[in-house]
């Protein structure tokens, strides 16, 4: 009689794991195709409150007019084949999805067509277990009966948010978990089914009906990756590829996360790939003591901690990054060379710079995956005061920022732009395309303690300087002072609305 009580209680726990061990992969199966963006992570918590609703709703109604055990294995098996499925399409969809819709409004669209159905059954199951556990136990009264089971449906919830997050994202494939999950799901349903139900007419031709859903749902899913995808991977926080591919005209490996080309490296050449990045040369070119220590926020590829090394291995490189892999990454494809002088740490950038208790003689902040992805605590007021508070007093902060220069109401370039300059008075910044452009385009923000060790792009050493970028870097340099910042709202750990900005800087365009 005692096992008997703990069967419920452990059938809703484990469904409720289920139902935030979908949501959690959720999140990455939507990062590839729209970006690791507010607008997933709020579409998707909508949805499944929105099923979950449903399914209270219904399975309250269902349970009042078919009381039955065999009924609620069967909608535990339909949960199983509903996860299935929705492993099963999901790449094809997000795919189509991805070239149809918005970055905004695409997640809301494949929330719905991929997550609502499987967490609508997964939400019927606890009102099913009280009528259930009620109709056993009368005398414990409905209000505990539903206490009991919303009690263990919400603790199980907590162990399968933790269990994906800490346990099974890190170490498995997104398509490996969801199968894990519809497996188990379907096998609990058709065992109990087997158990507690006799096999009539009816649910024979049911059986032979889902059948073919169910092997469908339960299929291997194996990607044929191109043979210029070099690695796919499931990091902890994005979806890792490296792609074998071309630059400029020269072979190159470029490192995509989630959807963002983020960096690469040419096989063949040391030169810096990218545009924006020479412009961290500005912290160590024309300094008057050399530089001892540098901080990337951002790893990437390592690609500038990497060129600086090669021009002074003497120096000093800190690289934080919350993604574990990319350093091993760096080091197979990208010719990133193990030294003592770099040092990779796996943190949040603000994180590690709040406890770091060194001063650098650079900092470059490079964390912006993707325009609609920005991490709202990098872009604010006090951010930028905790990366001027951590410089040497001839040291420099640089920021690459992506932005448009196109003069709009609401603009997240310009009101970071004022940001900035609240925390750095002596500051300056650069078009890395052209400052008459009014498209996206990196923007670099440089920041100084002082006049004294800051640049002057304008002045005869740039202009007479050997390499070509120098010599050209008066002609890319912004006058805030042109654009009434003043018009536009600081960014502050308070408010931070960077993605409702960023998305009326894309709708501007």
């Amino acid at each position: 009689m005692a096992l008997r009580r703990l069967v419920l209680p452990a059938l809703v726990f484990f469904t409720g794991a289920c139902v935030l061990m979908v949501e959690v992969v959720s999140v990455r199966m939507l990062a590839p195709y729209f970006g690791n963006t507010i607008y997933s992570l709020s579409s998707i918590l909508s949805v499944t409150l929105l099923a979950l609703s449903l399914g209270y709703y219904f399975g309250g109604k269902l349970s009042d007019r078919f009381p039955r055990w065999n009924l609620f294995f069967g909608i535990i098996a339909a949960a199983g084949i509903a996860v299935g499925l929705m492993r099963a399409v999901s790449h094809p969809l997000l795919f189509a999805l991805s070239q149809t819709t918005s970055a905004t409004s695409g997640p809301l669209v494949a929330s719905l067509l991929l997550f609502l159905v499987p967490a609508v059954f997964l939400g019927m199951l606890s009102p099913f277990a009280i009528k259930l556990e009620y109709a056993m136990e009368p005398k414990q009264g409905v209000g505990s009966v539903a206490g009991l089971m919303f009690f263990w449906s919400t603790v199980g919830s907590i162990a399968g948010s933790l269990l994906a997050g800490f346990v099974l994202i890190p170490r498995l494939e997104i398509q490996t978990i969801l199968l894990a999950v519809a497996g188990l799901l379907l096998l609990l349903g058709c065992t109990g089914i087997l158990l507690t139900g006799r096999i009539t007419r009816s649910g024979l031709m049911l059986a032979v009906f889902t059948l073919p859903l169910a092997v469908l749902a339960l299929l291997p899913f194996r990607k044929n990756l191109p043979p210029e995808i070099l690695l796919e991977t499931e990091g902890m926080y994005q979806t890792i590829r490296v792609v074998d591919g071309e630059m400029r005209g020269k072979p190159a490996h470029l490192l995509f996360q989630d959807r963002n080309f983020s960096s690469a490296t040419f096989n063949e050449s040391d030169d810096l790939v990218f545009e924006y990045a020479p412009y961290y040369r500005l912290g160590m070119e024309f300094r008057k003591a050399p530089l001892k220590r540098a901080l990337f926020i951002g790893a990437g590829a390592f690609s500038m901690p990497r060129d600086l090394l090669l021009r002074d291995p003497d120096a000093e490189v800190d690289v934080v990054d919350i993604e574990p892999g990319l350093f091993d990454i760096a080091v197979r494809y990208f010719r990133l060379q193990p030294s003592d002088q770099l040092r990779f740490a796996i943190q949040d950038g603000r994180f590690f710079l709040r406890k770091s208790e060194q001063s650098y003689d650079l900092i470059f902040s490079d964390v912006y995956q993707d325009f609609l992805a920005i991490p709202s605590h990098i872009a604010t007021r006090e951010f930028f005061a905790l990366g001027r508070e951590k410089l040497s007093n001839d040291g420099m902060f640089i920021a690459n920022v992506i932005g448009s220069l196109k003069d709009s109401d609401h603009s997240f370039l310009f009101s970071e732009m004022r940001t900035f300059r609240e925390s750095f008075p002596v500051s300056r910044f650069f078009a890395v395309h052209s400052r008459t452009s009014a498209t996206l385009q990196n923007t670099i923000f440089l920041g100084c303690n002082d006049e004294e060790s800051c640049i002057d792009p304008c002045s005869e050493t740039f202009r007479a300087h050997s390499e070509r970028f120098f010599r050209e870097l008066c002609g890319k340099e912004i006058d805030p002072i042109a654009f009434a910042l003043e018009r536009y709202p600081f960014l502050t750990d308070e408010y931070a609305p960077v993605e409702y900005l960023a998305a009326r800087s894309i709708l501007a365009q």
